[in-house]
């Protein structure tokens, strides 16, 4: 297995896919309710995904899975990705386990959403890579309890990689489309906190976000079986006018020619950001 794998495999482009509302109504919820409602509506408790140039090789199955946590959400995501031609990669996943809060602050858990994707290599060379990606977001997470938005969003990817000795980078953009999450019910709230959560509503009846991400850095094998990386993840909701930006970093050790582990840690730069823990673990049968 190829080094440049091991990076490509463990860029974890961690909660790019946040979205906003009004710039100023939004700040005016999360300044009364608090990170609860931040991640109420900007996160809408979206996984994360993203899009890497590497394809599964012909006829294997890789199977993934990890923890994410901060001091607000904790995720058990579990995949596999199968090699159906020499350029061609299915692949499948769900949240086995999310934990977050509702918009009222209490905290909620139980499986997640989950996804099916199609990834083609359609160039490679010494040393680059190029592929594009089509994912659906499938919504099994319960809309009932706050743990997702009980609809389908899709997300369509193209990505870099880049692999010349022990150096490495990769780059990816990203056009996604985002279902609007439903509102709260505000009859629990006073009146003054309902009137801000109607007014939302009326200005934004629509029903999909258009997102678009960029991610890319740097990656360096210190050793045959040791690899760290670093970058930094760039979105903008076009809809509604928001931007959130990420950096994150970690490293990866190829355990045998089959297993592989990982850590990483993303940090966000806007003003409710903070940061997120990851673990990574693949197999390759």
């Amino acid at each position: 297995m190829k080094l440049f794998k091991l990076v490509l495999i463990l860029i974890l482009l961690l909660f790019a896919n946040q979205v906003s509302f009004s710039q100023n109504r939004i700040r005016e919820i999360i300044d009364l309710f608090g990170q609860t409602a931040y991640a109420y509506f900007l996160s809408a408790s979206r996984p994360a995904y993203g899009v890497s140039a590497y394809v599964t090789e012909k006829g294997k199955l890789e199977i993934s899975t990890g923890i994410a946590f901060n001091d607000e959400i904790f995720e058990v995501p579990f995949g596999l990705s199968y090699g159906l031609a020499r350029n061609l990669e299915l692949s499948t996943g769900i949240s086995a386990y999310t934990q977050t809060y509702k918009f009222s602050g209490e905290k909620v858990g139980g499986v997640g959403d989950s996804y099916f994707a199609a990834k083609f290599k359609f160039q490679e060379s010494e040393n680059f890579i190029h592929a594009i990606q089509g994912l659906i977001k499938i919504p099994t997470a319960s809309k009932e309890q706050q743990l997702g938005t009980g609809r389908a969003d899709f997300y369509f990817g193209i990505a870099q990689a880049f692999y010349k000795k022990r150096f490495g980078y990769d780059l990816s953009v990203e056009l996604n489309l985002l279902h609007r999450r439903d509102y709260p019910q505000t009859r629990q709230y006073l009146p003054y906190f309902e009137n801000i959560i109607d007014s939302l509503k009326k200005a934004y009846n629509y029903n999909y976000e258009t997102e678009f991400v960029v991610s890319g850095g740097p990656s360096y094998d210190i050793s045959d079986n040791f690899s760290a990386y670093t970058g930094v993840s760039f979105s903008r909701n076009l809809k509604l006018d928001y931007n959130s930006t990420q950096i994150y970093g970690g490293f990866g050790i190829l355990a045998s020619n089959n297993v592989i582990l990982g850590v990483g840690v993303s940090y966000g730069l806007d003003k409710t950001g903070s940061w997120l823990i990851s673990s990574n673990f693949i197999i390759s049968l």
